[in-house]
């Protein structure tokens, strides 16, 4: 799940429990019973980073088929409650915000995120015009 925060801050997170090598990836995961894949993508960032997302907001932005599942990045803008983002996850993941740019940079953003999100991120990346007086 690509979201986008104020000050254009996207939350990653790092799961350092798991076999290297370690990666910074959006947060979501696999479906529960009959959820459907915005109720998982909206279950998995509250989990993983504390962001709660409302269920209208979510937009396909990568639709991948692959042999075992359907891979679905959405892309959202959410607003940060009081407490901000989770420092970590529900499993201990590391949680983090980086700007568009950052992630573009980032040696250790997972591979297959990156592929999929790259022109987003570009996109995203890019100065935002300046209103003329």
């Amino acid at each position: 799940m690509l979201i986008l925060l104020p000050e254009r801050k996207i939350p990653l997170v790092c799961d350092r429990a798991k076999p290297l090598p370690h990666y910074w990836k959006y947060p979501g995961g696999k479906g529960e019973g009959d959820e459907t894949p915005e109720e998982t993508a909206i279950r998995e960032v509250e989990e993983e980073a504390g962001i709660l997302l409302c269920r209208g907001a979510l937009r396909v932005l990568v639709r991948e088929d692959r042999k075992t599942h359907v891979f679905i990045l959405f892309e959202t803008e959410a607003t940060l409650r009081q407490e901000g983002v989770k420092a970590r996850g529900n499993e201990g993941e590391d949680v983090a915000l980086f700007k568009p740019e950052e992630v573009l940079a980032m040696p250790d953003f997972f591979p297959s995120h990156d592929r999929l999100s790259r022109h987003r991120l570009n996109e995203l990346a890019r100065p935002t015009p300046t209103a003329q007086p």
